[in-house]
């Protein structure tokens, strides 16, 4: 249910850009979308760890765990740890996130003066909020009850997609995205610390030592999956601010509408993946090898058969739509929206491979994640400068498809190294 009403909130904010936004004013909804999209995903890996962590702690997942993580998470040094590191790490990365913001803001005034500083904090409030939720999510996640999650977060976006209407009927076209997001965040934030009594572990006394040599334990990992996460925040979400920021707003727009149906698909089908992560653990706990292999093969195929049927449906009907009434042309071309699917479609079917090594936290992708962010930022800011921007679909696809080798290169090698066993059909 709530994968479907994501799909109907994407599908309502799309229709609404096409009918009543102007070019200029559909770029400056994906710039900041783009840029608010980015501080989001620019979480450095913490929602996964700390997950992870509290899987680990709790020896796996079962149906009484939510109940043991509010028991222990009082008495529990370590649990108290986990929880501490999380919320003191994800400071450091919003501070950091916060500086990025600046220097965006401080050259996006040039652009539009539409984008001037009161936006930004506003924006920087809306990630503020959401942070402290993600500390929150990582719990429900830990304990594998995802399912729970989502029916606050249907609540929650419910709210948001009806403030996003009411700010569009009073034409508030730029801060519409912002309020449905803070309004968003803000009625998660009650929700989920109305069910977890989350102040009654924020105000406990915290045993700092504790938290220091968990910090130590886990440094390496979470300083890898870091830098990995927030590569792949510039690889996903960079192009439209260094399009928009060079003054094509109309082009950013209109690659805008393509990314927001490539993440539409890719964040759809990764659902299953999420809901997993949790099993992930188990199966590394309590399985071997092959069972574990097996599992992670079923999470690929049902990711990519989710992003296939997404892609097909939203292909079909665009152009069923653009036969009566013509909006293919605010996409740029139906073949820019056709690689974008195919690249989603290709990161659904092999990002379940990153999710399984990572859940024994082990993160053997931060060079490739840097060196792909690197390729395609460069690539955004050179088509951008030399006027060459009806070939960067393509590029992005063949950098994805580099990247999608080096994953499974870098897969396979692991699973040989950890399990030496030999596939078997």
């Amino acid at each position: 249910m709530s994968k479907g009403f994501n799909l109907f909130v994407s599908l309502i904010s799309v229709t609404v850009v096409l009918a009543l936004f102007s070019e200029i004013q559909q770029g400056i909804f994906y710039f900041v979308l783009s840029i608010l999209s980015f501080a989001l995903a620019a979480e450095s890996g913490l929602t996964l760890s700390t997950g992870v962590g509290i899987t680990n702690h709790l020896k796996g997942i079962s149906a009484d765990s939510l109940e043991e993580f509010r028991r222990l998470v009082r008495i529990d040094n370590t649990l108290r740890a986990i929880i501490g590191f999380s919320l003191t790490a994800f400071f450091i990365v919003f501070l950091l996130v916060i500086f990025i913001i600046t220097l965006v803001a401080s050259q996006a005034s040039y652009v539009s003066s539409e984008l001037n500083i009161n936006l930004f904090i506003y924006l920087a409030l809306i990630v503020f909020m959401s942070y402290f939720n993600l500390v929150n999510q990582s719990v429900y996640e830990g304990c594998g009850q995802i399912g729970r999650h989502q029916k606050l977060l249907l609540v929650a976006n419910s709210f948001g997609l009806g403030i996003f209407i009411l700010a569009v009927f009073y034409e508030e076209y730029t801060l519409a995205l912002l309020h449905q997001y803070f309004f968003r965040s803000l009625i998660l934030m009650v929700l989920m610390n109305l069910e977890l009594k989350f102040w009654e572990i924020l105000f406990r006394p915290w045993n700092v030592q504790a938290i220091v040599i968990y910090a130590k334990n886990i440094s390496i990992f979470q300083v890898k999956i870091g830098v990995s996460w927030i590569s792949g925040a510039i690889m996903y979400y960079s192009i439209i601010p260094l399009i928009g920021l060079s003054g094509e707003l109309v082009t950013a727009g209109v690659l805008g509408l393509c990314l927001q149906l490539f993440h539409a698909i890719l964040g759809l089908s990764l659902s299953w993946q999420v809901g997993s992560q949790p099993a992930f653990v188990n199966y590394l706990l309590a399985s071997d090898g092959k069972q574990f292999l097996k599992f992670v093969d079923r999470i690929s195929m049902v990711c990519f058969k989710t992003a296939v049927f997404i892609s097909i449906i939203a292909l079909a009907s665009l152009y069923v739509l653009d036969l009566i009434y013509p909006i293919l042309h605010r996409f740029g071309s139906l073949s820019n929206l056709i690689v974008f699917c195919l690249t989603a479609i290709m990161l659904s079917w092999v990002s379940p491979k990153t999710a399984a090594i990572r859940a024994n936290k082990e993160d053997p992708f931060m060079f490739l994640s840097v060196c792909t962010a690197i390729a395609v930022a460069i690539t955004s800011w050179s088509s951008s400068y030399h006027q060459a921007l009806d070939y960067l679909p393509q590029v992005f696809l063949l950098i994805m498809i580099l990247q999608t080798i080096f994953i499974v290169l870098i897969f396979n090698n692991w699973n040989k190294r950890n399990f030496l066993l030999i596939r078997t059909k």
